[in-house]
């Protein structure tokens, strides 16, 4: 039978507070060095001028990118521009164009885990030691719980996408004109924007339904 120990362990919380807070920073701060288009920001939203130079040339952006990243929630596939994007640039690629279809819901997934894992493990080191294990334990069991609601959130919006891309239609799609039935907000009658997108997704792609394959297949894949 091994002898009783005991002893004293002395430890000080720095290193633990250091690197998580430094993981912390550079998870907010890190910038990395490749250069990315992001549409809703480098092109103008307010001046119309300054928007539809932008707009003419979406497609030299889309041409010199390497790959195309789709940050996409439920009603991705459904916006006429969104998807326009999507079907010029597997134009300008071909067979060769590399699209990563990233669900928005995952920056909550990584904020959440790294943000409450960080804090639970600095709340548990300072904390003083006596009477709290079963709080402390509690304190987990809450924080998995909360973690596994995100990623089951997660993972419903990631089939969801799967889904709507194997079951993708062109004809579905909609723009801010056909929300607003064609009307300005002056009244005046507005062109719809779906119908001169398809006529140059048809002329890319031989027709509507050529498009809507490629998306079910290639972009799936």
């Amino acid at each position: 039978v091994e002898p009783e120990f005991a002893g004293e362990y002395h430890f000080a919380p720095w290193a633990n507070l250091g690197g998580n807070l430094s993981a912390l920073v550079t998870l907010l701060l890190w910038r990395s060095r490749d250069q990315i288009f992001i549409d809703l920001v480098c092109i103008h939203q307010q001046d119309p001028q300054l928007k539809a130079e932008g707009l003419l040339n979406l497609g030299a952006f889309l041409k010199r990118s390497k790959q195309l990243i789709v940050a996409c929630d439920n009603i991705y596939w459904t916006r006429a521009w969104c998807v326009f994007e999507v079907a010029a640039f597997l134009k300008s690629h071909g067979n060769s164009a590399k699209i990563v279809i990233r669900p928005t819901a995952l920056v909550g997934v990584i904020f959440f885990f790294v943000l409450s894992t960080s804090s639970l493990i600095m709340f548990e080191v300072l904390m003083p030691a006596g009477g709290i294990f079963l709080f402390v334990r509690l304190l987990y069991l809450l924080h998995f719980a909360l973690l596994a609601y995100v990623m089951r959130e997660y993972w419903h919006m990631f089939f969801e996408t799967e889904e709507q891309i194997r079951n993708f239609r062109w004809e579905a799609a909609t723009c801010n004109c056909c929300e607003r039935n064609h009307v300005s907000h002056d009244g005046k009658d507005l062109p719809c924007d779906k119908d001169v997108l398809g006529e140059c997704i048809s002329n890319w792609f031989g027709s509507i339904e050529n498009f809507n394959q490629t998306v079910q297949t290639q972009v799936l894949s």
